[in-house]
C-alpha cells in the first residue's frame, strides 16, 4: 500500500492580521476567511469581524467589505459553502459568550468570481 505524500509549501502573502480560531472557507476561486482572534502589533487579544478573500488563480488577499446587518466579532464558529455565492455561518463566541446565532453572507459575485 503506497503512504500518501504530503508537501507543505509556505507562501509569503498573508493575511492582513494574525488570527486563530477563524474559519476559511472555499467559495468558487477563492478562500474566504471569517473572524477569528488574533493580536496586532502591540494590543491585546481580540475577536476579529473581519472577512477576508484569498484569490487562489492569483494569489492575493483582499479585505472583504460588509454591507447590511452589522456581523458581530466572534471566534470558533463554523462557516459552510452554499450556493449562489453565500456562506453560512453559525455560533461562535463573541465578547458575551457563546452565540446561538445562525446567519448567510452574501459574497458580491466581483469577489467569488475573480480568476
Amino acid at each position: 500500500m503506497l503512504e500518501p505524500t504530503l508537501t507543505w509549501t509556505k507562501e509569503e502573502h498573508c493575511d492582513s492580521i494574525k488570527r486563530c480560531h477563524h474559519t476559511s472557507t472555499l467559495l468558487n476561486n477563492n478562500i474566504i476567511t471569517i473572524g477569528g482572534t488574533g493580536r496586532g502589533s502591540f494590543g491585546p487579544v481580540t475577536n476579529h469581524a473581519e472577512i477576508t478573500a484569498l484569490n487562489l488563480a492569483n494569489n492575493t488577499f483582499s479585505k472583504v467589505s460588509l454591507e447590511g446587518n452589522h456581523f458581530v466579532p466572534r471566534k470558533g464558529h463554523s462557516t459552510c459553502a452554499l450556493s449562489n455565492n453565500k456562506l453560512l455561518i453559525f455560533g461562535g463566541i463573541d465578547e458575551n459568550g457563546v452565540m446561538k446565532e445562525i446567519g448567510v453572507l452574501t459574497v458580491a459575485s466581483s469577489i467569488s468570481s475573480r480568476t
